[in-house]
């Protein structure tokens, strides 16, 4: 990409503070992709590990319930089942078979629990309904852990904000000693470049550039910091994670990218147009404002301000009328589609679960996985929708970034000097015609005698060529 090339020349400037912020963007990546894993355990291997199958143990320092001791450490002994249904901890001394739930108490310590497997047997189980006492001592060996996993999930979250201050911090310091070395150079540039240039560029639009445009490289250098470096990370740790879940459901996701391609493809065709028309027309405003604001004693004598605002008024609506095309763009194939996808992908999760594993009995056992799965999934979506939002972005900061560099790398007069001795004697011209561009003269046929000695002073209207 010639641009990024151009752009690339003040990059490499910083490029500590680059390597700075691409490390703290692996960093958070790599924390983005602990977090559902630490909930997924908090979940399901402690809040409902209570679940899990248990089984009487000699050792009395387990779980003591009705004069035993019951552990999950061991699966010897007689087992004991716990059961959460409708809000209620009931203890059945068997293991139970999987299927839809359905428990009627009988008492009020205890009832019956009739499971209706997916082959539509039904087998029913004495259920004793615990009390809050002993649902606590159930409980009590996962206290530990989850306060593990919880400082480890606030610890996780501190240092995420951390290295994303400062992946922000350095990119900001780049951008904007990028934007002053870019608009230094313009400058300099500006000032030994021929005149002829500045006959066919308005004043306006010159300004525009080194004011507006050169914003073009910040944009092109976020943009593609944010294509290729972060969503880039984002697709490799969230298909980490997801082939750790469940590696079946990673493969169908593939699917996906044809998918995205052509409908990439179909959003790029249509944005390129509108993308350079919208910098066009917002230079046009710039160049028009710029002429009436130094000209407006001259409008104001002849009476011109009518003509002018329907002039401007034209200029407007065609910058408007751009910027709607490019609305309804993204509206219609850009991020409303994007959001419609990442909504279809959700209900795809939760009805992959559901007919595969997801039970009243076995419910509390995935609730944890479902949850770091979508969280995955929408990591990979994200750079779908940051690709489709940024890429207008990165098409205006391609013109844009092009256009500065009109100024920064057009051809330069030469400005060397050598002093020479003063010209002694008369200076005669005959039959001079000069011009800045071929086909509009600025003199024409003009002859002078000066006599050595004299001073000659010569008076015109600003642009007759003075």
């Amino acid at each position: 990409m010639k641009q990024f090339k151009k752009v690339w020349r003040y990059i490499r400037r910083y490029k500590k503070l680059l390597t700075i912020s691409i490390i703290s963007m692996l960093i958070v990546q790599m924390l983005g992709l602990l977090a559902p894993l630490i909930v997924r355990s908090i979940l399901d291997d402690q809040l409902v590990g209570i679940t899990k199958q248990w089984y009487e143990t000699t050792d009395s320092s387990k779980v003591a319930y009705q004069g035993n001791y019951y552990t999950q450490d061991a699966n010897e002994g007689a087992p004991l089942t716990i059961v959460i249904v409708n809000g209620k901890y009931l203890a059945i001394f068997d293991e139970i078979v999987s299927g839809n739930q359905q428990f009627v108490a009988t008492t009020e310590t205890e009832g019956q629990l009739t499971i209706t497997t997916f082959e539509g047997d039904k087998v029913v189980y004495t259920a004793q309904i615990l009390t809050g006492g002993e649902v606590s001592s159930f409980y009590a060996p996962f206290l530990q852990p989850i306060f593990i996993l919880l400082g480890l999930l606030i610890l996780r979250y501190v240092f995420h904000i951390l290295f994303l201050f400062i992946q922000r911090i350095t990119t900001a310091f780049i951008t904007t000693n990028v934007v002053r070395d870019a608009r230094k150079d313009a400058v300099k540039a500006l000032q030994n470049m021929p005149m002829s240039y500045f006959e066919y560029e308005p004043a306006g639009k010159i300004a525009n550039r080194i004011i507006t445009d050169v914003n073009g490289m910040i944009n092109l250098f976020s943009t593609l910091m944010n294509l290729v470096f972060n969503s880039f990370l984002s697709v490799i740790f969230a298909y980490i994670g997801m082939f750790y879940l469940d590696s079946t459901l990673a493969l169908f996701t593939f699917i996906l990218f044809p998918l995205i391609y052509i409908w990439l493809k179909v959003f790029i065709r249509n944005l390129n147009e509108i993308a350079q028309k919208v910098s066009e027309s917002a230079s046009m405003i710039t160049a028009q404002l710029n002429e009436i604001i130094n000209g407006i004693n001259v409008l104001q004598i002849f009476n011109y301000q009518e003509q002018t605002e329907k002039e401007f008024e034209v200029t407007s609506n065609i910058f408007r009328s751009e910027q709607l095309k490019e609305q309804r763009l993204h509206l219609s194939i850009g991020w409303n589609m994007i959001r419609l996808l990442g909504f279809l992908v959700t209900a795809f999760i939760v009805a992959y679960f559901g007919f595969q594993s997801l039970t009243v009995g076995t419910y509390v056992m995935t609730a944890g996985t479902i949850y770091a799965y979508n969280d995955f999934l929408s990591r990979l979506m994200e750079p779908v929708g940051v690709l489709f939002r940024e890429f207008g972005n990165l098409q205006l900061a391609l013109v844009r970034t092009d256009r500065i560099f009109t100024i920064i790398d057009a051809e330069q007069e030469d400005d060397s000097f050598e002093e020479i001795e003063r010209f002694k004697g008369k200076i005669e011209f005959e039959d001079i015609t000069f011009a800045y561009s071929k086909d509009a003269p600025v003199l024409k046929n003009v002859s002078l005698n000066i006599e050595e000695g004299s001073m000659v002073g010569i008076v015109g209207h600003t642009g007759s060529g003075k």
